[in-house]
Order: C-alpha cells, then sequence, then structure tokens
C-alpha cells in the first residue's frame, strides 16, 4: 500500500491481497512468474473455495493424511473474511491428490521466516531462532493499529497513539494487524517476545504526510522518554513522494539513537524516488519471492538495504483472536527486517550503537541470494541462526 503526499502528500500502506491469498502482485504481473516451484520443506498453504464446509475437508485430509504418516499434516487453519485453508506438512504424492480435489483453489509452498533463518535456499526452512527471541525489547509499528486481542500477540501488543483524527482506534483494514504480526507474533513472527506499540496514521486508504510525521514523532519521543533507543524499532510500511521533512526526521532519529525500517514501495521503480526511502538513516527493504527472486512489484535500486520476504506471507488478522491472512509487499518484507532488528539486538550488546546495527544487519546478510536484484545490492535478510 502506498501512504503520504507532501505538504498534503497522500502515502500510501505497502501491502497487497486483502481478503484472498496474494498472487504477490499489485499490478498486472504473470501468474507464471510467481509460481511457487520450489518447497524443499514440504509445506504448503491450501486455500479452500469459499462455499467449502472447512470441518468437513479438514476431515477428509486427516483421514487421507494416516497413509502419509511420514509427514505432519495440518498444522493450523486460516478462516476470515473472504479466505479459508490451512498450512501443513505434506509429501509430494500427498499435496499432488490435494491439488485434484474439488474442494481446493490452490496449492502454494509456505515461506518467508525460515528463509532468514538459512544462507542456502535448498535448506529445510523451519525457523530457526533463539529462545530469547526479542524479549524487552520494542517494535513501534507506524501502519492501521493492531488487533491487540488476537491470541498470537500473547497480551505484548497494545495501541501507543492514534495520531487520525476523529478515527477509531481499531484496526478497521488489517494492514497493521498483519505487519506486526510478522515482526513479533508467537505463530509468525520474527522476535516472537517483543513488545509492540501500534502507531496508528491510516485506515489503510491513504494518509497525508503530516499525520504519519506526527505519528512518528510520538514514536520517536517515547523511546527517547522511556530510554528504549537501544532495544527498540521504528517500522514504517508506507510510502510516497519525496518529502524533505519526512527523510529528515529519520534521519535526526538516528543520531539519536533511533532505528527505522522502512518499505521500498510496490511500484516497481527506482526507490530513491520516494519517502521514506530517501533517508540515509532508514534500513529500506525491498521483497523476494519464495524463490528469493526480487518481487515483480518490488521498488529497487541504490537506496535499497537489503532484500527480505515479500510474497504470500501469513500472519495475524482482523476479526477475531484467531484470525490470519497472508499478504504480499514490501510492507512485509520491512516487517521481516523490524524483526531482526529486535531478535539480534536483545542478542548482542554491542547493537545498541544504531550505526553498528545497521552496519551488521546489512553486513551480516545473505550475499549473491537473489535472483535480479535489478541494481540493488544482492543481500537477503539472515537473523544469524548459524544455519
Amino acid at each position: 500500500m502506498r501512504l503520504f503526499k507532501s505538504g498534503l502528500a497522500l502515502v500510501s500502506l505497502l501491502s497487497i491481497a486483502k481478503g484472498e491469498p496474494s498472487r504477490g502482485a499489485p499490478d498486472d504481473h504473470d501468474s507464471q512468474e510467481l509460481q511457487f516451484a520450489l518447497d524443499p520443506a514440504d509445506k504448503y498453504i491450501v486455500t479452500l473455495k469459499p462455499n467449502v464446509d472447512v470441518q468437513t475437508h479438514v476431515r477428509y485430509v486427516h483421514a487421507l493424511h494416516s497413509s502419509h504418516s511420514r509427514s505432519r499434516g495440518i498444522m493450523r487453519q486460516y478462516e476470515t473474511a473472504g479466505f479459508q485453508g490451512y498450512n501443513g506438512h505434506f509429501n509430494q504424492s500427498f499435496i499432488q491428490q490435494l491439488r485434484e480435489h474439488k474442494d481446493v483453489a490452490s496449492v502454494e509452498a509456505d515461506q518467508g521466516l525460515g528463509h532468514i533463518s538459512h544462507w542456502a535456499l535448498r535448506y529445510p526452512k523451519s525457523y530457526v531462532y533463539d529462545d530469547s527471541a526479542g524479549e524487552g525489547t520494542y517494535a513501534y509499528n507506524l501502519d492501521t493499529g493492531i488487533n491487540e486481542r488476537h491470541a498470537d500477540f500473547e497480551g505484548r501488543a497494545r495501541l501507543g497513539v492514534n495520531a487520525l483524527p476523529a478515527s477509531s482506534d481499531k484496526d478497521i483494514d488489517g494492514h497493521g494487524t498483519h505487519t506486526a504480526g510478522v515482526i513479533g507474533s508467537k505463530t509468525f513472527g520474527v522476535a516472537r517476545k517483543c513488545n509492540i506499540i501500534a502507531v496508528k496514521v491510516s485506515n489503510g486508504d491513504g494518509t497525508l504526510t503530516g499525520i504519519a510525521l506526527d505519528g512518528y514523532a510520538w514514536a520517536v519521543k517515547d523511546i527517547l522518554r522511556r530510554k528504549r533507543e537501544s532495544r527498540s524499532v521504528i517500522n514504517i510500511a508506507m510510502s510516497g513522494p519525496p518529502s524533505d521533512a519526512f527523510n529528515l526526521a529519520i534521519n535526526n532519529a538516528f543520531t539519536r539513537g533511533i532505528i527505522t525500517v522502512v518499505a521500498a514501495g510496490n511500484e516497481n521503480r527506482n526507490a530513491a524516488n520516494f519517502s521514506p526511502a530517501q533517508a540515509k538513516g532508514a534500513i529500506v527493504v525491498a521483497a523476494t519471492d519464495a524463490r528469493r527472486q526480487r518481487a515483480a512489484f518490488s521498488n529497487y535500486g541504490s537506496a535499497v538495504s537489503l532484500y527480505a520476504p515479500g510474497v504470500d506471507i501469513p500472519s495475524t488478522w482482523i476479526g477475531s483472536a484467531g484470525a490470519a491472512m497472508h499478504m504480499s509487499g514490501t510492507s512485509v518484507a520491512a516487517a521481516h527486517v523490524a524483526g531482526i532488528v529486535l531478535y539480534l539486538r536483545r542478542l548482542n550488546p554491542k547493537l545498541a550503537d544504531p550505526l553498528a546495527c545497521r552496519r551488521y544487519i546489512i553486513n551480516t546478510a545473505t550475499t549473491e541470494a537473489v535472483v535480479a536484484p535489478k541494481t540493488a545490492p544482492n543481500k537477503f535478510a539472515y537473523n544469524m541462526s548459524g544455519q
């Protein structure tokens, strides 16, 4: 999504595909280009057709799975407005039967967290992480708010401020809940024990630069007031026209010890033409698909710091305490890196310094891992798991 208008600049949030599993493109992308051909861990997301009775289908899967005991079967079910399905661990013959089943709309390889904890794409993609998992750290997430009652946040998430005039405090869009889940939810998160502070600056339909700046300024002040500089990150899931004011705010915050992670943008253009990706003090994140190929929508160029997973990523959602959705966008990729910042800061006291932390995140990223990075540094986010 996108989010500003300079002065009155409209900025837009940077995720795609609400209401149904995305195919990884906000525009007219070739569906074949984004097919997931590589699934080394045999983990899949199965989307069911709208009128299918989920529980009847699940019983069928459990019965069929008993003859495929080497795989773990269904791991999690998803049911929310416009989308129902499940993910799980299945072998190839079982998956082929599912692809041909009348209830099934699509089957796709699961991806995301496992990529950032392994150097090589051929490795099994279970997410490997230290049990500290960002405990005691804080993510300030500039987005559409958060579903605080979602069970996956375990009481670690709250609304910090609502910068939107005359707007509900609730996340009515879902985008903010999704990116927050990638940062730090129990099931989908990178830093699974971090605290998440939602900074609401949009309802999902864009916002003004001034509103986004207001939310950002609140986050900076709160971090400084509570002396959280060394154990926090600000994540910005938005992009818009150049804004000297926003760039300056991020750069100044960096000199005060605050790290800001921003989405590169979803326009398939040079990220250097957009704010806040222009800010020299930001960590700018572009998106890849399951094959670590630059997502067709992702911005690129020398302003990009590194890549992270950003296509068909499952995470928390609105509507209930167990809702989930998968989305695509550079905002999802940025959320992965925001989580890595907290995860590594918890593990390594030397990363309290923002310059050292920024350099470490970029310099320890997996090199030459991205297919067709298109003039951006060929670096892929890595959590230093040693795998």
